[in-house]
């Protein structure tokens, strides 16, 4: 171990896949800050994608976060996350190994990662993971050890979305909110005023249901968006407790 083993918080995993798509990263920040806030520090496997999104959101939350290493300390993997490793010491948080010597690591020093995550993780997220996602791997660690598992929902038409769909529908707690965090954690959390900044197009759906256009169709035609745009604002605003979305109808959530 390197860096700061002072932390007194608990600790929860956040993981996910390398190909992050803006759904993802949207998800990292929308969620990580309100971990932190609540005291919470993040540990993650400092990956490309939703791992390394994870490490930085927590940082820029002023988090305390750790990140474990396939290989040894002298050699962060993958290099390019070098200067997000020396960050992450300088502001307090910890690199993890259990290797002394090792430069390159194989596919099962991943595997030996992902059950060290699990392991010093009270419970695990599970952010975007596409079908044959390495997010499994941590997940079984996580059954193994007692370890809740939550994950976050996604559009049915995003790759990324198929491993996390799959694991609600397998028992995984699904996560629309840090408040279902929370309530796994036990922790009493008085939701803050709500601040939230739209998107030009989140605020743009939001507008036209507040003008009493309901269906899905009548507002594809008044935004002419993609419809995989479309989706993906939608599943945003449903995961910020904005709107319901139920047979091709958008509603306002009072």
């Amino acid at each position: 171990m390197l860096g700061n083993q002072q932390f007194e918080g608990r600790l929860i995993g956040v993981i996910g896949s390398r190909k992050a798509s803006s759904y993802g990263r949207w998800v990292v920040d929308y969620l990580v800050p309100k971990l932190v806030t609540a005291g919470l520090g993040i540990v993650s496997g400092l990956a490309l994608g939703i791992d390394s999104l994870a490490h930085k959101s927590c940082l820029d939350s002023g988090g305390y976060t750790v990140a474990v290493l396939p290989a040894d300390l002298n050699h962060v993997y993958p290099r390019s996350h070098f200067p997000l490793a020396e960050r992450i010491l300088t502001s307090g948080g910890l690199l993890v190994s259990e290797h002394q010597n090792l430069r390159s690591p194989a596919k099962y020093h991943f595997y030996a990662r992902n059950r060290i995550i699990s392991g010093l993780s009270e419970e695990l997220l599970v952010i975007e993971a596409g079908e044959r996602s390495g997010s499994s791997i941590t997940v079984g660690h996580a059954l193994e050890q007692g370890k809740t598992v939550l994950a976050v929902p996604g559009p049915i038409n995003q790759a990324g979305s198929v491993g996390t769909n799959r694991l609600i529908k397998q028992g995984a707690i699904p996560v629309s909110d840090a408040e279902d965090i929370f309530q796994v954690l036990g922790i009493n959390s008085k939701k803050a005023p709500d601040t939230v900044t739209y998107t030009n197009l989140q605020q743009e759906i939001v507008n036209l249901v507040k003008e009493g256009q309901h269906e899905l169709s009548d507002i594809q035609t008044a935004i002419s968006v993609e419809p995989a745009q479309l989706n993906q604002a939608l599943s945003e605003l449903e995961l910020m407790g904005k709107i319901s979305f139920t047979s091709g109808a958008v509603h306002l959530v009072r």
